[in-house]
């Protein structure tokens, strides 16, 4: 009867540091799985599927500014930092948003294991609006930081990018255009 007990005892003190560690796993983002990570980075990478989309209908400037905090830093090549949502947008629209879009094309999207940041680079490709074939008129990287403001709201609140010289780089980009693998992320 008293090994009984004991038995007893010894599970009910088990189950219940189990269920406080499963409770304290399921409430602190510092512990996410590897597999919820992947998730989240399909989750971001939809993100910028929908801006690449949105660019398409209603252009590059509201479909970028609706993936940014409202405090984005933003580095240019070239220039000096962009800080604020508004200020990126009017200078998206001082550029180029009149005649342009924008597509970009992330080619490694990296979580952190706390789940509530991420980074994103890729490639961005500038063509003309009217243009039906999209062929770009010029090209680079970019590097993003994603930060999660809780569930599915991920916005970009750093990034910087550089161009390459379209003269010289477009017939290159023709030549392989074929050959290179667009949209590949790693995950």
């Amino acid at each position: 009867m008293k090994s009984i007990t004991l038995l007893l005892s010894f599970i009910a003190v088990f189950t219940s540091c189990t269920a406080d560690r499963e409770s304290k796993t399921a409430q602190s983002p510092a512990l996410i799985a590897k597999s919820d990570t992947t998730s989240l980075a399909q989750i971001v990478r939809g993100i910028d599927a929908a801006a690449n989309e949105l660019a398409l209908e209603t252009g590059a400037v509201e479909a970028i500014g609706s993936i940014l905090a409202e405090d984005v830093i933003y580095i240019a090549e070239g220039r000096r930092p962009i800080q604020g949502r508004e200020n990126l947008m009017q200078a998206m629209l001082d550029t180029w948003a009149e005649e342009y879009n924008l597509q970009r094309t992330p080619i490694y999207i990296e979580v952190a294991s706390a789940g509530d940041m991420a980074y994103v680079s890729g490639e961005w490709e500038l063509f003309h609006i009217s243009d039906p074939t999209r062929t770009p008129v010029s090209f680079g990287n970019y590097l993003d930081i994603y930060k999660n403001f809780g569930g599915n709201d991920w916005k970009i609140t750093f990034g910087m990018g550089n161009k390459y010289d379209p003269k010289s780089q477009i017939e290159m980009y023709r030549l392989l255009n074929g050959k290179r693998e667009k949209g590949r992320v790693k995950e």
